[in-house]
């Protein structure tokens, strides 16, 4: 915001009215086309001049410190420059109460080149020329005003220019941006596809290898059945083959035994017959149980009515013949 001032800061004063470049601040002080330390230079007062001021106002500057600028009274047509007239360094401008309070200029004061200038560069032979002919009607400055006003409007449409440029620049930028947010998202989705699709590979792995180890499995059980049959045929024929031999040794044992009870009725036979003396009979009944096995319940009876006859003859026997029956009982 711009704010006229007519009161003094640091102790001076401000207004219109008579100002003296003080000496003792600056050697060269710019003139510039507008209140702005960024504007263009359009020329240059020296220390001791003396300008009269038409206005002064106070801007905020760059770095928020207040700055005093002065426009400069023209006696011709075109636009007044400006001067700083102080900041929040030091004061360059002393205002005169009256044109006799200037300080005088020492003869021997030399005023500096302009390359001495900490603005050597931007200082030229034309702003020189501009700061002499301030208040000369006979100054080809009207010419000089025209030519700064072109160079501000050629300024102002670069100016448009470089913010149509930082504009499309901008838009260029959220472009950029815009596009590598889709990128990244792009590379979201592919990351993401690729996740699934390691994952349905992976499944169809795991489908392939459970297949194979049932099928594997199948044929496992199935090994193991006909492993377990052929268990079962083995020890069956094995257990058909022990039972065999058991039937086997059993029928040996069992004509053994008869043989034994054959040979024993034969030779108590004999012993009966020698001891009774009925060969006749003894022989029959060795004849009838030598026959077969069936028969040897009748011999037994035989041997019994034997002894039964042979007890009604005479009990001398008997004893023995008792003894031969229990045994043949027993057998």
């Amino acid at each position: 915001m711009i704010s006229i001032s007519t009161h003094s800061a640091k102790g001076g004063h401000r207004g219109p009215g008579l100002y003296q470049v003080d000496p003792f601040v600056t050697s060269l002080h710019n003139i510039r086309a507008a209140p702005s330390v960024f504007s263009p230079i359009v020329g240059t007062l020296e220390a001791y001049d003396v300008i009269e001021v038409a206005q002064t106002i106070q801007l905020c500057g760059q770095d928020g410190c207040p700055e005093f600028w002065a426009q400069l009274l023209r006696k011709t047509a075109g636009p007044a420059p400006w001067i700083l007239m102080a900041d929040a360094d030091c004061e360059y401008l002393v205002k005169l109460l009256r044109s006799g309070e200037a300080l005088k200029k020492p003869e021997d004061w030399v005023p500096p080149l302009p390359d001495e200038t900490p603005y050597g560069e931007a200082t030229q032979s034309v702003n020189f020329y501009l700061a002499a002919a301030l208040g000369d009607e006979t100054s080809d400055l009207p010419d000089m005003i025209t030519a700064l006003a072109d160079h501000e409007c050629r300024l102002g449409r670069e100016a448009a220019a470089l913010a149509i440029l930082e504009e499309e620049a901008n838009s260029l930028r959220e472009e950029a941006r815009a596009y590598e947010r889709e990128l990244e998202r792009r590379r979201g989705d592919r990351a993401a596809t690729q996740r699934r699709f390691q994952r349905l590979k992976q499944r169809e792995a795991w489908n392939i290898a459970n297949a194979q180890i049932e099928l594997q499995l199948v044929q496992v059980e199935d090994m193991l059945d006909d492993a377990m049959d052929n268990a079962e045929a083995a020890c069956a024929s094995q257990l058909a083959l022990q039972r065999a031999r058991e039937r086997e040794e059993a029928e040996r044992e069992s004509e053994a035994q008869r043989r034994r009870r054959k040979k024993a009725i034969s030779r108590l036979g004999a012993q009966l017959a020698a001891s009774v003396g009925e060969d006749a009979e003894v022989k029959k009944l060795e004849v009838s149980s030598v026959g077969s096995d069936s028969k040897l319940l009748e011999a037994m009876a035989g041997l019994e009515t034997l002894v039964g006859r042979r007890y009604l003859q005479g009990g001398a026997a008997l004893t023995s013949l008792e003894a031969f029956v229990k045994i043949m009982r027993k057998l």
